[in-house]
């Protein structure tokens, strides 16, 4: 199913999950990380309810669901849109990615004596590099992948171009991604922690800001769906950003939505 995707071979298989290289182009995972997952991390994201109580998000995993098989970008230790899917078609084949190996060890581990999730497949890539021939894929999914990505605004548009490239024409990415709702906070908000703002928000600055639906329009994508998912603030358990946030009492917003959107 996979396998005539590829266009090129893994450098390396560890734990019989394929690697084909950058890993430094994800996040980086510690061994108290490791222990959340293992000690009921991965659970909740296997039982969680959000994207499927959620009209929008809903709606989003309904059309999915419709799809033979799904490869979901950038996976992380919630496995994007994965858990969710599989609560409405347990019978869809995925296939779970990620640049850090390390997630994908541990997730495979974890579901190895769990039947049910037995279509799931892992691979590591980086969406800056991904491994499939162009006009491939039929369906990605992710939730938060493409806004993960580093190297700022010119990253944002390499993977974004790099999903346009490998899509097939007609295919389609269901995903959920972020837009900052206060640049100019978040610039305040570094000076007060006395460091160097991210080059994708003085970027944002010094070009204007972009939303991802502008940016989807600008790479060649045709928006199928776009709804706001939900608005929140930035937590102090999500990243150091949010933990600085907390502790100067600054409120930086984000605009979670979810797209269906199709290569023409």
């Amino acid at each position: 199913m996979f396998d005539n995707l590829f266009r090129c071979k893994p450098q390396i298989i560890e734990d019989g999950i394929p690697c084909f290289g950058n890993e430094l182009d994800g996040d980086f995972y510690s061994e108290a990380d490791i222990s959340t997952w293992r000690n009921g991390g991965f659970q909740n994201s296997l039982l969680s309810s959000k994207l499927i109580d959620s009209n929008e998000t809903k709606h989003l995993l309904n059309e999915l669901s419709k799809e033979t098989y799904v490869i979901d970008l950038a996976s992380g230790p919630g496995m994007g849109l994965i858990p969710s899917l599989l609560r409405i078609n347990p019978n869809i084949s995925c296939m779970a990615t990620d640049a850090n190996v390390s997630v994908l060890k541990e997730w495979k581990s974890f579901l190895a004596d769990k039947p049910s999730y037995k279509r799931i497949h892992f691979t590591q890539f980086s969406l800056m590099d991904i491994p499939f021939k162009e006009n491939s894929v039929p369906v990605y999914s992710s939730f938060i992948g493409l806004s993960s990505t580093k190297e700022g605004l010119a990253g944002y548009n390499h993977v974004t171009k790099e999903v346009f490239r490998s899509l097939n024409p007609g295919g389609k990415l269901f995903t959920v991604e972020v837009d900052w709702t206060d640049i100019p906070s978040i610039i305040n908000l570094f000076s007060k922690m006395d460091k160097h703002p991210w080059s994708i928000f003085t970027e944002a600055i010094e070009t204007g800001i972009q939303t991802w639906h502008e940016r989807f329009i600008d790479n060649g994508f045709k928006i199928l769906y776009h709804d706001l998912f939900e608005f929140r603030h930035l937590k102090g358990t999500d990243n150091e950003l949010g933990e600085a946030a907390e502790r100067f009492g600054v409120e930086i917003g984000m605009n979670f939505n979810a797209f269906i959107i199709q290569k023409p």
